[in-house]
């Protein structure tokens, strides 16, 4: 009967453990993963994500980088931030840097903040527009 119960009690935190951990959010696999120094690749497919303004997503590309370094902030709603930038070149040539900021909210959001700064001054020289992305949707993580 020992035996038995031992076996039952067992199997029962076994099952309690696995229940946990199917139930951890996008955010807290993010959390975890960022935490344990796992090389991480962020993805965005701005076809499933919206605009905060509402207006459509033009264009509706799909990128990716792998997330060199990150910031968690506490408090009672915590947000990791990532950010990415790079020279690159506007339609007519002229050199931009491209700014991008991912907040990624506890309820599983991404917003994601993309600028268009002078090299030189790094002011705006467009306005920023801001897309709005569920994890697991329009943001994954990879491997």
């Amino acid at each position: 009967m020992r035996f038995v119960s031992m076996a039952f009690l067992s199997a029962c935190m076994f099952w309690s453990h696995g229940a946990l951990a199917n139930s951890a959010t996008e955010y807290d696999k993010l959390q975890e993963r960022l935490l344990s120094g796992k090389p991480t690749f962020s993805v965005v497919d701005l076809s499933k994500c919206t605009r905060k303004d509402q207006t459509p997503v033009t264009p509706a590309l799909k990128a990716g980088f792998r997330i060199d370094s990150f910031r968690i902030n506490p408090g009672d709603n915590p947000i990791i931030t990532y950010t990415r930038n790079n020279l690159s070149a506007a339609p007519d040539g002229t050199p931009v840097i491209l700014f991008l900021q991912y907040q990624i909210a506890q309820d599983d959001t991404a917003t994601i903040t993309f600028r268009r700064l002078a090299p030189d001054t790094y002011k705006d020289i467009a306005e920023p527009r801001i897309s709005v992305c569920k994890l697991g949707v329009g943001v994954n993580y990879y491997p």
